[in-house]
């Protein structure tokens, strides 16, 4: 089977130098603010922040589950995707996951346990070299 908007997407994750994404990679952003390493608790939660590809190229976010159930992650509220690109990656037991959907919303949906920590990336891919806010939620249904 051949599926080409996928193909085309890991292509721009590897030009993007992320092929190597890894918790250990979230915790590389040392030098990005603090304000800007998160929490996410609950069943429904959301969190406005802003990235810029020059200055503050990704934000990491942690999220721990309360329960077992199905995990949805949203990236959304970042412009029209033309001009502005933004990726959405997370990883949790089940391994490093990214989005399979595009711009101008990106979505993760995940199975995650108990007590499980999830970790989620939002990367600006191209910003224009400007500042674009954005509005991250998780959602469980357990």
């Amino acid at each position: 089977m051949h599926f080409p908007a996928l193909t085309a997407y890991l292509l721009k994750i590897i030009t993007a130098g992320l092929v190597a994404f890894t918790l250990a990679a979230c915790s590389e952003d040392s030098a990005a603010p603090a304000a800007e390493d998160l929490e996410l608790t609950g069943t429904s939660d959301s969190s406005r922040a802003s990235v810029n590809e020059s200055s503050d190229p990704d934000d990491d976010f942690t999220y721990l589950a309360p329960s077992n159930g199905t995990l949805t992650i949203t990236l959304s509220d970042f412009g029209d995707g033309n001009t502005i690109d933004l990726d959405l990656f997370a990883s949790g037991l089940s391994g490093p996951q990214f989005s399979t959907s595009f711009n101008p919303v990106e979505i993760i949906v995940m199975t995650v346990t108990t007590g499980e920590t999830v970790t989620i990336t939002v990367d600006a891919f191209s910003t224009g070299n400007t500042t674009v806010s954005y509005l991250l939620e998780v959602n469980l249904v357990p």
